[in-house]
């Protein structure tokens, strides 16, 4: 990121000082992304080598999330969603979930 150290001669000295906060905050916010980034590519790994994914409903029963390994297991597509066409929602329903299992597994479930 582009810094604006040569107009902190022009401006008040209070918004020379939010803008250092400023920059503080973004610092911090893009290393704390990056752990976050990292710490999910581990996640993912592992599940993969465990055989073990995650899920979880969104907006009711309407939409459900799964983690790219419950893909592989329960051997989905993964379908675009609406918001920039990023494959990380998917507009599979509980009921379209609930009909990859057994009647028994559903009662689990």
């Amino acid at each position: 990121m582009e810094r604006s150290s040569n107009m902190r001669g022009i401006i008040p000295t209070e918004l020379a000082k939010l803008l250092v906060s400023f920059e503080s905050i973004v610092d911090t916010l893009s290393a704390k992304t990056a752990d976050l980034e990292e710490d999910s590519s581990k996640l993912s790994e592992a599940q993969k080598i465990a055989k073990l994914g995650n899920w979880e409903l969104r907006g009711g029963a309407k939409a459900m999330w799964c983690s790219d390994e419950m893909y592989s297991i329960l051997n989905l597509n993964k379908i675009p969603n609406e918001i920039g066409g990023a494959e990380e929602l998917i507009s599979y329903t509980y009921s379209d979930f609930l009909g990859k299992f057994s009647d028994a597994d559903r009662t689990l479930l």
